[in-house]
This record gives structure tokens, C-alpha cells and sequence, in this order.
């Protein structure tokens, strides 16, 4: 099992470093479009990752075989352990470069809402996801896990993944309401 999770988390240090080298890539060089190119991909995939894990998949789980939800939850480990953080990151970090891109155009509280609802999808994402995901690894780690615990630390992270779709949605109507009302 060792190795099948040292073949995950290869797995997961490759999509975070995918996520590093595109955003030093596009902020390095400037231009608002490959920021914003970033940006939407960046959040379609953490969007796209909430809705499946959250929606979907949170459904599925429970009605599972424990034994089957214990190996879903350690071949979900690159998503939820890797994968989520890094596009949430990717996808913030653009965002606040584009804002301050479009300053100027957008009312203070505006800005605040958007920070503050950004702050709380990260808040869930470092706050929940990780340590959810650190306390799976470990225990398929070192081998003595309790099933229970994991199954529901596994279906944590899948509320939380809901919990996000919703506060995403929220986030992209700011996102329209600043493109096509604030902006000339």
C-alpha cells in the first residue's frame, strides 16, 4: 500500500507543481489576458472538482461498503491533499492580480466583499481539505487507521467541497456583476 500512496503523492507534488510553474509563468510576464486565461481555467477546474467531489460524489460515498470507501478516499489523496489547495491558490492569487488590475472601476466595498468571500474559500480549503487529508494519508501511512474515522474525515471534505460550489457561486456573480456593470 506504501507504494501505491508514494505513487499518489507523486501524483499530487506534480499537479502542484503544474499550478507553480503556470502561475510564475503568467504573473511573470504580465499581460492581463494570460492572467485572466489562468484565472478562469484555474477556478473551472476547482469549481468543476467542488461540484463532482460535493455533489455527486458525497452521495455516492455514503451509500458505499466501508471497504470501498476506504479506497476511494485514499485515491482521492492527490485531489483533495494536492490538487485542491494549489488551484485554489492559482485561482485567489489571479483574482487579486486582476482586481488590482481593474481598481479603479470597482466601489471599495465591492472589493471587500470579494476579498472577504475569497478569504472564506480559502479559509475552507487550509482550514478543512488539509487537515482532512493529512489525517487519511497518515493513517493509510502508517497502516493502523480506523476506517470510521477516515470514512468520515473523507466525507468532510466532501461537505466542504459543497460548501465551496456554494460560496462559488456567489463568487462569480460579483465576478459578473464587476464585468458587465462596473466596468466600461
Amino acid at each position: 500500500m506504501n507504494e501505491e500512496l508514494n505513487s499518489l503523492k507523486r501524483i499530487g507534488i506534480v499537479s502542484i507543481l503544474v499550478m507553480a510553474v503556470a502561475l510564475v509563468a503568467v504573473l511573470a510576464y504580465g499581460r492581463l489576458l494570460f492572467i485572466d486565461y489562468l484565472h478562469v481555467l484555474s477556478a473551472a477546474m476547482w469549481m468543476g472538482s467542488n461540484v463532482f467531489m460535493g455533489l455527486i460524489f458525497y452521495r455516492l460515498i455514503k451509500i458505499m461498503p466501508q471497504k470501498d470507501q476506504l479506497d476511494i478516499s485514499r485515491r482521492l489523496l492527490p485531489l483533495t491533499l494536492y490538487f485542491l489547495p494549489s488551484v485554489s491558490l492559482t485561482t485567489v492569487i489571479t483574482g487579486f492580480f486582476l482586481l488590482i488590475k481593474v481598481e479603479a472601476f470597482v466601489p471599495l466595498g465591492v472589493r471587500l466583499a470579494v476579498y472577504a468571500v475569497a478569504a472564506m474559500l480559502l479559509i475552507i480549503s487550509f482550514a478543512g481539505y488539509i487537515p482532512n487529508s493529512l489525517y487519511i494519508y497518515r493513517g493509510f501511512r502508517d497502516g493502523g487507521f480506523d476506517g470510521e474515522k477516515i470514512v468520515s474525515r473523507s466525507l468532510s471534505n466532501f461537505r466542504l467541497c459543497l460548501y465551496q460550489t456554494v460560496i462559488q457561486i456567489a463568487m462569480i456573480g460579483m465576478m459578473a456583476y464587476i464585468v458587465t456593470v462596473l466596468l466600461p
